[in-house]
């Protein structure tokens, strides 16, 4: 699973417990002292609670914080120290490697993967890890990338040891199938880097045939000069001298194949010895190059004597992507950006150049390494655009660069810190009323910092206040065009200042004022239609005034029958009362009119 899917099944249970306990979001904020729109973003995998979040919801349940997690075998000693190191800062990462590792001793059961050791302990089968080991050893990864080193282990394929870069620390044997998916991949990458790939890391190729003489008089050779080193004296100057007459007749393989067992014993200093050795020997070529600038800058920082050896290179080698790549990063590492960019552009020969293929994802990743590096440099020296752009093209190369978070965070604080000032005088002038000012500054930080919030916060400010201004005049014309007597024009302007956003008192008083001329008008016309119906029946012209007077609703009916002071005009009005109810409609009447009593002899007198 990866990250996001944890996330999202944590969510999932937490909803399915909330629900089972018969809780609202509300209900279970109050008992974990969280707030229900948190909760319901940790609901839907929106959030990664924090472990003191997760911890809260726990006890809000009343159950084991690990049956939350999914991980029952978590017991109250795990969780406190996982709960300490999601206390501890995060520039205190040597601490932290130091707690994660005797925790996943801790954890360990009898039996299952050891710590690096003896020969005797790796030749042992290795049982797969608990599912917390796993957990645990997969957070360390994802925590920790920039500062681990990935070592296959050359007796156990699928085996890594994770070593902790800073501190020296080997941290644990990990199963690669059993590990997250996010860290499977990423360790899977740098091993494909090591192994996979022959010229991608020389140091872990598996070392090339070599003849058995030569190759016991080396391993005698290796063995006199450590026992020199260590008893000193005469005897150590012979053995020396031996040692080195013995290497003198290895051929550049030999001396790669010996250099990279050194390597694996992490004697770095013969190691390098011998591929020096190589490289002279083979007049510059591309692997034993490869093989020496891998020690240089993968796992020695040696970046300036990388960087001196692009002159003592074959032209064949300076073709090699790998070889120009180790050589950039190194240039990166040194802040000589413009060194870097040049070995990164893949001169013409390369394209139609022989020689081993190596693979587009390994290349393209150690290519973002550079782009990585070149933007941590960018951002120290406050070229912030430049290193935009660089972030860019490591995310293109490798979306899944683990630097890359780590780079658009500083990258991001560094823009805030750059952009304070003219933000903290931008909130100045808005402050002081000065709103033209404001305007100009707004659209100065924003054109120079696009994802400035505060620039953003006062142009909608800004924005905001021109249109209540605009409001306001509206409405001081609006009630000026009715004292004047203006009211057609005046109730148009006082409904523009409602919708351009006019508040407060004016607001209502804008609104009382329109419901008020417009219920007079509607009153006048009522007045007039129930006028012009009285008229007709006292005129006796039923045949349009029945009609008229049945369209009416019951009030209306009441006020025309008001004004009718002789009874037998109201005689036909009661028939259709009684014939066309209120709220029949004309169209009834038009049916019944001559089933009224007197309506032809009312026609007739008329």
């Amino acid at each position: 699973m990866t990250i996001h899917e944890h996330i999202l099944a944590l969510g999932r249970e937490i909803r399915r417990r909330r629900k089972a306990h018969g809780l609202t979001l509300d209900q279970l904020g109050e008992a974990a002292g969280l707030t229900p729109n948190y909760l319901g973003n940790i609901e839907a995998g929106q959030r990664d609670p924090s472990l003191s979040s997760i911890i809260r919801i726990a006890m809000a349940f009343d159950s084991p914080i690990g049956e939350l997690l999914g991980m029952p075998e978590m017991g109250a000693n795990s969780i406190e120290a996982a709960r300490l190191l999601s206390m501890l800062p995060d520039e205190v990462s040597v601490p932290i490697v130091t707690a994660l590792r005797a925790l996943v001793e801790v954890l360990r059961p009898r039996g299952s993967l050891r710590p690096p050791g003896s020969l005797r302990e790796r030749d042992k089968p290795r049982s797969a890890p608990t599912d917390t080991e796993r957990r645990l050893q997969s957070m360390l990864i994802a925590r920790f990338q920039e500062d681990i080193d990935v070592r296959p282990e050359p007796r156990e394929p699928g085996v890594v040891t994770l070593v902790h870069r800073p501190s020296g620390l080997d941290a644990c044997h990990a199963l690669i199938a059993e590990l997250d998916d996010d860290a499977r991949s990423w360790v899977q990458q740098r091993v494909d880097l090591a192994s996979n790939e022959p010229s991608a890391s020389p140091l872990d190729a598996p070392p090339p045939p070599v003849r058995a003489k030569a190759g016991a008089a080396a391993d005698a050779a290796s063995d006199d000069n450590h026992n020199g080193g260590e008893n000193g004296g005469e005897n150590g100057g012979e053995n020396g001298g031996e040692s080195a007459a013995s290497e003198s007749s290895l051929s550049p393989a030999e001396l790669l194949s010996k250099g990279r067992e050194a390597a694996l014993e992490f004697d770095f200093d013969t190691a390098r010895a011998r591929f020096e050795a190589a490289l002279d020997r083979s007049s510059g070529a591309a692997t034993a190059a490869s093989a020496l600038l891998s020690l240089l800058v993968d796992h020695l920082a040696a970046d300036e004597d990388a960087i001196a050896l692009e002159g003592k290179l074959s032209q064949g080698a300076l073709r090699d992507p790998l070889v120009r790549a180790l050589l950039a990063l190194a240039a990166a590492r040194r802040k000589e950006r413009q060194r870097a960019l040049r070995l990164l552009k893949e001169p013409g020969a390369a394209r139609g150049s022989s020689g081993p293929s190596r693979g587009a994802e390994a290349q393209r990743a150690r290519t973002a390494d550079v782009y990585a590096e070149l933007a941590r440099g960018s951002i120290d020296e406050g070229r912030l655009d430049e290193a935009s752009q660089d972030i860019a093209r490591a995310r293109e190369l490798a979306p899944a660069h683990p630097a890359l978070l780590g780079l658009s965070d500083a990258l991001a604080k560094r823009r805030a810190a750059e952009r304070e000032p003219a933000e903290a005088e931008l909130s100045r002038v808005f402050a002081s009323g000065d709103v033209d000012g404001a305007e100009r500054g707004a659209r100065e930080v924003l054109a120079r910092w696009a994802d400035s919030e505060v620039g953003r916060r006062i142009a909608r400010a800004v924005e905001e206040h021109r249109r209540r201004a605009q409001a306001e005049e509206l409405w001081a014309a609006g009630r000026a065009a009715l004292d004047a007597g203006q009211t057609t024009a005046g109730i148009a302007l006082l409904r523009r200042s409602l919708v351009s956003g006019l508040r407060g008192e004016d607001a209502a008083w804008a609104e009382q004022r329109i419901a008020a001329i417009e219920g007079e008008a509607r009153a006048r016309e009522e007045q007039a239609r129930f006028g012009e119906v009285r008229g007709l029946i006292l005129a006796g012209d039923l045949g349009r005034a029945l009609p008229a007077y049945a369209a009416l609703d019951a009030r209306g009916r009441h006020i025309v029958r008001e004004g009718i002071p002789a009874p037998r005009r109201t005689d036909a009005l009661d028939a259709l009362d009684a014939l066309a109810p209120p709220g029949a409609g004309a169209g009834a009447t038009d049916r019944r009119a001559a089933q009224v009593p007197g309506q032809g002899r009312e026609r007739r007198e008329h």
